[in-house]
């Protein structure tokens, strides 16, 4: 247990969650960069549905959503706000398969 209080204090005082926490506050206090990232996310779960379905309307959700994507990234909070999501979700995922592999091999 000591271990993963370890981590989470490690996590909260990582700079880039400590920035993204940041710009999650402004993103979520001002409405219109909100409502756009509400819409970019709309459009990718379209995208995603459709390929996932293998619909002709893959072409047209595809082009829509990197649209979207590219006018909201124009915007430098919301650009680093994504950036930053990704790479987070990327260092977590990273983590829970180090865990994964950590309790497997225990149980083996």
């Amino acid at each position: 247990m000591n271990s993963l209080k370890n981590l989470i204090n490690e996590l909260q005082k990582d700079e880039s969650i400590i920035r993204f926490k940041i710009l999650l506050r402004i993103v979520d206090h001002d409405k219109n960069m909100k409502n756009d990232y509400k819409k970019l996310l709309e459009l990718q779960k379209k995208m995603v549905n459709d390929r996932e379905k293998n619909r002709k309307d893959l072409e047209n959700s595809t082009k829509n959503y990197e649209l979207a994507k590219c006018n909201l990234t124009s915007n430098i909070v919301i650009s680093e706000y994504l950036d930053l999501l990704e790479d987070i979700n990327s260092d977590l995922q990273m983590i829970k398969n180090v865990i994964e592999f950590e309790l497997s091999r225990d149980i083996e």
